[in-house]
């Protein structure tokens, strides 16, 4: 019997108005001649910026800079803050998100957050949406000092909720930092590839009837 279900952030509960496609990784990868693998630049961010609660930005992105020996000037801080503000604070929820959440919860089913997420962007999140009025477990890569793959904060969500992993599911977009680390823990898992219809047959597998 499924007690929890828990969710992916973006691309699967929440986007970005400015483009789903665009990277502020990659923007600053290209803003400072940051000539190393894309992959990564993306794992080098979300181990510094998304597993600390920083106090605040300048001091995270000047950490983050330093990291590939740039130096942490003024300017160049406040450029890398200005390009991911640009990207991931433009936060809007899909159509779907909040009727989904609604009737998961009226199912007496239990919801779950977990994201590897900035302190910041979350705090907007948090400003600019009502999504948290329906999680009853929100989880970030700050609050566990890790992020996704990392089965710690898959262990902290199982702890938190008090459910046994037959008894989750996970849903995410990212194979490897959603789907697969759940599985291996026994967690049920469905990768959500945009199709809001697909996603409704995949929970009916489980005896979930979402409308």
């Amino acid at each position: 019997m499924i007690k929890l279900i828990c969710f992916d952030l973006w691309n699967t509960l929440a986007t970005r108005k400015k483009s789903p496609l665009t990277s502020s990784v990659r923007e600053l990868e290209i803003a400072f001649n940051i000539k190393e693998d894309h992959k990564k630049v993306v794992k080098a961010f979300e181990s510094i910026i998304q597993t600390k609660e920083w106090s605040n930005e300048f001091e995270a992105y000047s950490k983050f800079l330093l990291h590939f020996k740039i130096k942490p000037t003024f300017s160049n801080v406040m450029k890398a803050i200005k390009i991911r503000e640009d990207s991931e604070y433009n936060v809007v929820l899909y159509d779907f998100t909040i009727s989904l959440l609604k009737q998961i919860k009226d199912l007496n089913i239990k919801t779950g957050l977990i994201s590897n997420s900035s302190v910041f962007v979350i705090k907007n999140v948090k400003k600019k949406t009502d999504l948290f009025n329906y999680i009853d477990y929100p989880l970030f890569s700050f609050d566990v000092k890790t992020i996704k793959p990392d089965p710690k904060i898959y262990e902290e969500m199982l702890k938190r909720s008090k459910v046994k992993p037959e008894e989750m599911i996970m849903i995410g977009d990212n194979p490897l930092d959603d789907v697969y680390p759940a599985i291996n823990m026994g967690i049920n898992a469905i990768e959500f590839t945009g199709d809001y219809e697909k996603l409704k047959k995949d929970l009916k597998k489980f005896k979930i009837i979402i409308k």
